[in-house]
């Protein structure tokens, strides 16, 4: 799908725990003049468990009106924070039975396309623990999106990138971010390492030629942002890993990868490189769909 202003319309799903996701929501909103849609969905779980604990109806009507309350206070805090800023911005509550199908079916519906999802909790080592529903919706969204898991300015972007049309794209992503901050890219190829014993890699230069074949991909990255400010690098290893370990080790700031393939329904589906890295990552990282 395509917009003809990037990032023209965000989906942000909140709780009580993302202020950080409305810190990058607004932020990327202000810079793009992006219009935001936020979103807070209640679960349906009330019923199981009213009917579980023999809950009378006039009780469960007093507890869902309380938390409708509740929340419609949180939804109207996070929408007058945006407006503050001068930021376009819509909002609805709702309950649903399955909040991740409920988000992708309205950034269908808004023809939203980017979606800001949080974390769930930050582990030792800086590592974070991503949801269940944040996972559902970078697994099966047909949108972009863009998972939080602290608020840092993208002054410096890695692109994991090989010759697929979504890697394009992630570049793409990565361009127009960096021409708003001014950042700094890197372009990174990572050439599995070929599945060969110690002798055979010995023999000649076979590591060298994968390097070579690593050179030619990263010779497709057409870059339109300031050669000055983009840097590429080809290595060779287990490219998740590559990736995550330079992103750490050189301070990075975001990470933006392609999402790639079609299931038999129709829904994309993450790569296993892209989905390790959006899991283990311990910045934000933005996953490119087409």
């Amino acid at each position: 799908m395509s917009h003809s202003k990037l990032f023209s319309k965000i989906i942000v799903p909140i709780n009580a725990s993302s202020l950080e996701v409305q810190k990058y929501s607004a932020m990327m909103a202000k810079k793009f003049n992006s219009k935001i849609t936020v979103i807070h969905i209640t679960s349906t779980g009330i019923d199981e468990i009213a009917e579980k604990e023999k809950i009378g109806k006039e009780t469960l009507d007093r507890i869902r009106s309380y938390l409708n309350q509740k929340y419609e206070k949180m939804l109207e805090k996070t929408v007058n924070q945006f407006k503050r800023q001068g930021i376009k911005v819509s909002s609805h509550l709702v309950e649903h039975i399955d909040p991740a199908e409920h988000i992708m079916e309205t950034t269908r519906e808004e023809n939203a396309d980017l979606i800001l999802m949080g974390h769930r909790e930050e582990k030792e080592g800086g590592s974070y623990i991503l949801g269940s529903t944040t996972k559902k919706v970078y697994r099966h969204s047909t949108r972009s999106v863009l998972i939080v898991k602290n608020f840092r300015k993208p002054k410096k972007i890695l692109v994991g990138f090989d010759s697929s049309e979504e890697a394009k794209k992630a570049l793409k992503y990565a361009e127009k971010i960096a021409t708003k901050f001014d950042s700094q890219i890197k372009i990174l190829h990572v050439t599995p390492r070929p599945q060969l014993s110690k002798q055979e890699l010995k023999k000649g230069d076979i590591l060298q030629e994968f390097k070579k074949l690593g050179n030619e991909i990263i010779n497709k990255a057409k870059v339109t942002y300031n050669p000055d400010r983009v840097e590429k690098e080809v290595k060779i290893g287990k490219p998740a890993d590559v990736i995550l370990e330079i992103a750490d080790q050189e301070n990075f700031d975001l990470i933006t990868v392609g999402s790639r393939g079609l299931t038999t329904v129709k829904k994309y589906l993450m790569g296993s490189v892209s989905e390790k890295i959006s899991e283990y990552a311990k910045i934000p990282v933005l996953v490119a769909k087409l």
